[in-house]
Formats: structure tokens, C-alpha cells, sequence
């Protein structure tokens, strides 16, 4: 009687690949840190949004008040921490999680070295979307998702630090509250998304899959993966 084929092999008897989901204890502790982060960075959010007066900021001993670095260390882990917090509880009550193997075209080798002209932009695309360009076209997921996570960062970086230190008996500016509160996000999502990358998951960015739920009747295509 002729042996069995070896798992991965092609063939009548060879195994379909199963996409696995995360793992339960990873999942039970990216839960516990989204809350943790939540809860730590919700206070001062929660001035920054309401537009309370800096001074005003419900954080226990007033961090914000020991000068100009303090203010914005507690502004940026404000933010940051919240942020944090609430993509994470996000991808978990969702169950949007960018866990799975990467399935590229199954004549990858023929199609290498071509490319069309939006590809760089397919790292800020949803996940699953990512993973059924790479199984048609041989498309590059982590490759871009990379990029995108850095030009994310980048943007946020620049957006959060453009703004200069008020008094603490004010509050800041709606424009710089809005423009502060739109860096701080990024970075965290950027933080969030180099975690997936680094266990080797693609993942996109919500302004990424807003855009492509909004185009997606447009496209001729599904968004189903």
C-alpha cells in the first residue's frame, strides 16, 4: 500500500491548507493590553476631546503642570495610549484579526517582476483584500503593508509634533486638538499593524478600508476574499 503524500504536497491526497486563527491566548492577552492602554490614556483624551483647559486634565498629580515636556509627554501618551487601546479592541470585538497565511498566485514564478501601477497602495487595503491580491497576481503583501506602515508613521509623527505648548490654564485649538488627535492615532495604528507584520500577517488602515468599502461597488469586484 503506497504511503500517504507528505502534508503540503500536490495530489489527490494532499491536504488543504487551513488558515488558523490567533491563538486563544494571544487573543485573551491583546485584550487584557487594549483595556490597560484604554484605561491609561482615556483621561487625558478625554480633556483633549472635550477641550478642557490643560490644568483641568482629570489625570492624578497634574503630570501636565511640571513645564513643557511634561505637557507633551502627557498629551502623547494620552492619545497614543487611547488609541491604542481602542484599534485593538476593535480588531478584537470584530474578529477582523489580520491572522492568516499569506497564499500567493499558484504560478507566482511566472508572473514575478510585473507589477501595475497601484501596488503601493494595496499595503493600506484590508487584509483579507491583500491576501486574495497576492493569491491572483502574486502581489508582495508584506512588502507593502511595510511600506504603508512606515508612510503612516511618518505622516503621524509629523502631524502630532506641529503644534506648540499652550498655557495650561487653556485649552488647545480645535484645528491642533483634531490635528494631534489624527497623529497620535496613526502612530498607534502603525504600532499596532508592525505588530501583525511582525508575526508575518498583513494588515490595512482604516482609512484604507473605508475607502475601499466606499469604491468597492465601483470596482466590479466583491470585497469577499
Amino acid at each position: 500500500m503506497p504511503d500517504p503524500e507528505p502534508a503540503g504536497q500536490h495530489g489527490p491526497l494532499a491536504r488543504p491548507q487551513v488558515k488558523e486563527g490567533p491563538a486563544p491566548a494571544r487573543t485573551r492577552a491583546d485584550l487584557v493590553l487594549s483595556l490597560a492602554a484604554l484605561a491609561l490614556g482615556a483621561p487625558g483624551s478625554a480633556g483633549l476631546a472635550l477641550g478642557w483647559p490643560l490644568a483641568d486634565w482629570p489625570l492624578p498629580f497634574h503630570p501636565q503642570l511640571y513645564g513643557d515636556l511634561a505637557l507633551r509627554t502627557v498629551v502623547y501618551l494620552s492619545g497614543f495610549l487611547a488609541a491604542y487601546g481602542v484599534i485593538g479592541l476593535v480588531w478584537w470585538i470584530a474578529g477582523d484579526s489580520p491572522d492568516g497565511a499569506i497564499e500567493t498566485a499558484p504560478n507566482s514564478d511566472a508572473i514575478e517582476g510585473r507589477a501595475f501601477l497601484s501596488e503601493p497602495l494595496c499595503g493600506f487595503l484590508p487584509a483579507a483584500q491583500q491576501r486574495r491580491i497576492a493569491r491572483e497576481t502574486g502581489y508582495q503583501a508584506l512588502l507593502y503593508t511595510k511600506i504603508s506602515i512606515l508612510l503612516s508613521g511618518a505622516i503621524g509623527v509629523l502631524l502630532a509634533g506641529s503644534w506648540e505648548p499652550v498655557s495650561v490654564l487653556d485649552a488647545l485649538a480645535p484645528d491642533v486638538a483634531l490635528r494631534v488627535s489624527a497623529g497620535l492615532y496613526l502612530m498607534a495604528e502603525s504600532v499596532r499593524r508592525y505588530q501583525a507584520f511582525a508575526r508575518g500577517e498583513p494588515s490595512g488602515t482604516l482609512v484604507g478600508t473605508l475607502v475601499h468599502g466606499a469604491l468597492s461597488p465601483f470596482l466590479g469586484r466583491g470585497t469577499r476574499s
